[in-house]
């Protein structure tokens, strides 16, 4: 499957060649000519009237670019051979100021992540015990009554359980939310 859009950066050597079509009237005539009907290059020669040979060296400085393509029609000539037609490829050009590679970054992270969340899972088999106790104004320390323990058993039950007993799913739950938040920012300039 064929990408629609065409990326480059300063970086690479592909944008000089960018430029110089851009900058070239014989590519730009023939882009503007290939825009509005598919064509050969003996038709397109005739009808800018530019001679055959210029046409087919800007053609194919096209066609490596990627500006435009080889159609699926084709002629046959006379003498047999296979005429390729040529189309403007429908792609937009994107430029960049640097080479980056955010995607990988990402991945990485979440992956660095998940192996993190599953290291936490094997060496957290058995959860530290808490230990429930009070200061009072004195700095007296006391135990927890049972009675204090129910109250509070009942205010959050599960989600203690929840978080002492399994901190790898929070732990992973929390590194995909922050990358979600990540992507959902930086949309634009990923």
């Amino acid at each position: 499957m064929n990408k629609k859009y065409l990326m480059v950066s300063f970086e690479d050597p592909k944008i000089k060649k960018i430029s110089e079509i851009l900058g070239n009237n014989t590519c730009k005539k023939i882009l503007d000519f290939l825009a509005e009907k598919e064509s050969t290059k003996t038709d397109i020669s005739k009808e800018l009237k530019i001679p055959l040979n210029t046409v087919e060296y800007n053609v194919n400085k096209l066609d490596e670019s990627g500006l435009i393509e080889k159609s699926k029609n084709y002629f046959w000539s006379t003498k047999g051979k296979k005429i390729s037609v040529y189309k403007v490829s429908n792609k937009s050009i994107v430029i960049s100021p640097k080479n980056s590679n955010k995607m990988k970054n990402i991945l990485a992270l979440l992956g660095i992540s998940g192996l993190t969340a599953i290291l936490i899972k094997l060496f957290s088999t058995n959860p530290p015990e808490i230990i429930y106790e009070t200061k009072d104004f004195m700095g007296n320390t006391s135990d927890f009554t049972p009675e204090l323990l129910t109250r509070a058993s009942l205010a959050a039950p599960s989600t203690v359980e929840l978080i002492t007993t399994q901190p790898w799913f929070w732990f992973l739950i929390g590194a995909v939310g922050i990358g979600i938040i990540f992507l959902i920012l930086n949309w634009k300039k990923l």
